[in-house]
C-alpha cells in the first residue's frame, strides 16, 4: 500500500512538470511547472517513506506469526487434499470391479472361461475393497480431528492479527494526522478543497474550441471538383446526338435486301477497286 502511494506522488508529479519547447534544441526549452505542487509531492513522498521505516518491524512481526503459520496450514491442507484424492480413485476402481463381477455372475451358462474371469473378478473386488476401505476410514477418523486442530490453531493467530492490524492503523492515523503540508488545506472537506484549488480552470477549458468539436452522424457525399458534374452532362448529351445522327441498318441497305432479308449483299469487284485505287507512275526526271 505504502509502495503504492510513493508511485502515485511521483505521477503526480510528473504531470506538475509540463516542458515546452524542442528537445533538439536545449535554448528553446521553458520549464512550465507548479513548483508548490511539486514540493508537496516530494514532502509527501518523504512522509511515506518515513511511515515505511516505522511500520518494517510490525509487518515483519505479521510475516512471521501469521502469515508463515498459515502458509504452513495451507500445505498440511494440500496433503489432505491429496489423500481425498486418491479415496476418489479408488472409489471408482471399487466401483468399476464390482460391475465387473456382477456382469459375469448374471450370466445364466458360464464356459470354463468365464469361470476363469469370475475367479479373477472376485479377487480384484476383494482387493479394491481394502484399498477403498483404508482411505476411506482413514478420512473418517481424522478429518474431525483436523478440522478442531485447525480451528484451535486459527484462533490465536485472527487474535494476534487483529491487535497487530490495529498498531499499524492507529500509527498511519496518527502520522497522516499530523502532516503539515502548506499545499493542502486539512481543515476543509475534501471536495470543498478540491474546488477551491480547481478555481476557474473548467471554465477556462470549455471556452476552447476544441473541447466543444463535433462531428455529424452520417457523412456527407464529396461534391465534384472542377465543374466535372457539367462535363458529365455534355458528354451524355454529344453521345446521345451522336446516336441519333447515324442512319438506321435499314436505310443503309440496297433494294434487293430490303425486299428479301436472307439475301446476302453484293460483293464489291476487287479488281475495279484495285485498279480505282492503282497510283500511276511517276516519269523521271532529267
Amino acid at each position: 500500500m505504502l509502495n503504492h502511494q510513493i508511485e502515485f506522488s511521483k505521477a503526480i508529479a510528473e504531470i506538475y512538470k509540463p516542458i515546452s519547447g524542442r528537445v533538439s534544441d536545449p535554448d528553446s526549452v521553458i520549464p512550465e511547472g507548479n513548483p508548490e505542487g511539486i514540493q508537496a509531492c516530494e514532502e509527501y513522498e518523504n512522509i511515506v517513506r518515513e511511515l515505511q521505516a516505522t511500520l518494517t518491524p510490525e509487518l515483519e512481526m505479521i510475516q512471521a506469526r501469521v502469515i508463515g503459520p498459515a502458509d504452513e496450514l495451507l500445505t498440511v491442507i494440500k496433503m489432505v487434499q491429496k489423500v481425498t484424492l486418491k479415496r476418489s480413485h479408488k472409489q471408482l476402481d471399487y466401483d468399476r470391479r464390482r460391475a465387473t463381477l456382477k456382469k459375469i455372475q448374471d450370466k445364466k451358462e458360464k464356459s470354463l472361461k468365464d469361470e476363469k474371469a469370475l475367479y479373477k473378478a472376485e479377487n480384484e473386488v476383494e482387493q479394491a475393497t481394502q484399498e477403498f476401505n483404508y482411505f476411506n476410514d482413514l478420512l473418517k477418523e481424522e478429518l474431525p480431528r483436523l478440522f478442531a486442530l485447525e480451528r484451535e490453531f486459527i484462533r490465536p493467530l485472527f487474535q494476534s492479527f487483529y491487535y497487530m492490524q490495529l498498531n499499524v492503523f492507529y500509527t498511519l492515523h496518527e502520522k497522516m494526522q499530523s502532516i503539515d503540508i502548506g499545499y493542502f488545506d486539512l481543515t476543509l472537506d475534501i471536495e470543498d478543497a478540491f474546488e477551491r484549488k480547481r478555481g476557474d480552470i473548467r471554465e477556462a477549458t470549455e471556452a476552447l474550441a476544441i473541447t466543444h468539436f463535433k462531428t455529424t452522424g452520417a457523412k456527407n457525399k464529396p461534391a465534384l471538383k472542377y465543374g466535372s458534374n457539367q462535363r458529365l452532362l455534355e458528354g451524355r448529351k454529344s453521345t446521345s446526338s451522336a446516336t441519333a445522327s447515324q442512319p438506321s441498318p435499314s436505310k443503309a441497305l440496297p433494294p434487293q435486301q430490303l425486299a428479301n432479308p436472307s439475301t446476302p449483299p453484293p460483293r464489291e469487284d476487287k479488281r475495279t477497286t484495285s485498279s480505282k485505287t492503282r497510283r500511276r507512275p511517276t516519269p523521271p526526271r532529267y
